[in-house]
């Protein structure tokens, strides 16, 4: 099934003096939960900046449901919710003063102003802190104030900076289903984060930037089925392409060690579908076969191999 893009970048570009903190940098966010990973430095802030339209890129341009956004700012903006990693709240204010206020300034209608405020404190679990001056609340409950006012009204995209940055373990699970329930099929979230099990637990898909540039852009269920086996033999492969014949040129094989269960290899496919055919021939080679399973990969594992 082909996936519904909501935001795309177009060869964005951007320097600071001699700096190039994104180099013809193209993505397709679609809807549901992505996660942005990268080092310190790598780009991410500027690329959310771009996104939400208060940075222009010097090259390039963004598109939010097929219309450049810099065409329609303020209209692309309506569409769009932000938590900063810095929330700046209001503390002298209670939570729904807050939230009334915020979403006057969003430009919703007055007419819908309490359904947007009860639906904001229903999605992040705060109608029992409504009345609670933002001041008195713990770090935890000021991020939920935070993301509800992104959410009051309504956004398509959702841009969350380091959500759980500051937060107690309890606290990082809460936000944590917090987050996990505003991804729905009618919403495009992004989360900013340096933290790879938050990517893991709450997105579906993940994008690593690197230097300004796309290192990785896959769904996360694809990255433990990218072709890699551990293969265990009971004899050395010196003839490994010999032995699989035509298939060698779909194959990579790699030793790891010889311990007490065999020899032990990395062997990677550009399809998989042969990977039946490659072991009937690595038997029929007189070899004998004690493992052949596909490698679990976690997100750390595979950003550190990038």
């Amino acid at each position: 099934m082909v996936e519904s893009l909501l935001i795309e970048t177009k060869n964005l570009t951007k320097s600071y003096g001699p700096h190039v903190a994104l180099d013809d940098l193209n993505l397709s966010i679609p809807h549901g939960a992505t996660g942005l990973l990268g080092p310190n430095g790598a780009g991410k802030s500027t690329i959310m900046k771009i996104l939400t339209g208060f940075l222009r890129p010097l090259e390039g341009w963004v598109e939010l449901e097929g219309q450049n956004i810099w065409s329609r700012i303020s209209a692309s903006q309506a569409q769009i919710g932000y938590l900063p990693e810095n929330n700046v709240l209001y503390e002298e204010m209670t939570v729904l003063d807050y939230l009334g206020y915020t979403a006057i300034l969003r430009g919703v209608q007055e007419n819908l102003l309490p359904s947007a405020i009860e639906n904001a404190l229903k999605k992040t679990d705060l109608a029992a802190k409504s009345n609670h001056t933002i001041g008195t609340l713990s770090k935890g409950f000021r991020q939920r104030v935070g993301v509800a006012q992104a959410i009051l009204h309504q956004p398509k995209v959702l841009i969350l900076d380091e959500p759980t940055n500051g937060l107690d373990p309890v606290q990082v699970q809460q936000m944590r289903r917090t987050i996990k329930g505003l991804s729905d099929n009618n919403t495009a979230v992004i989360l900013s984060t340096h933290i790879l099990k938050e990517v893991e637990s709450v997105c579906d898909r993940v994008i690593v930037i690197k230097e300004g540039r796309k290192a990785l852009d896959s769904k996360l269920v694809d990255l433990s089925a990218q072709g890699r086996f551990t293969l265990t033999v009971d004899k050395e492969l010196e003839n490994f392409g010999m032995a699989v014949g035509p298939l060698a040129k779909f194959a990579t094989l790699n030793f790891i060690e010889k311990n007490e269960t065999g020899f032990q290899y990395t062997l990677t496919l550009k399809n998989e579908t042969v990977v039946s055919e490659v072991a009937r021939l690595i038997v029929e080679a007189g070899v004998g076969l004690s493992e052949l399973s596909k490698e679990k990969r976690d997100l750390e594992t595979i950003f550190n191999e990038i």
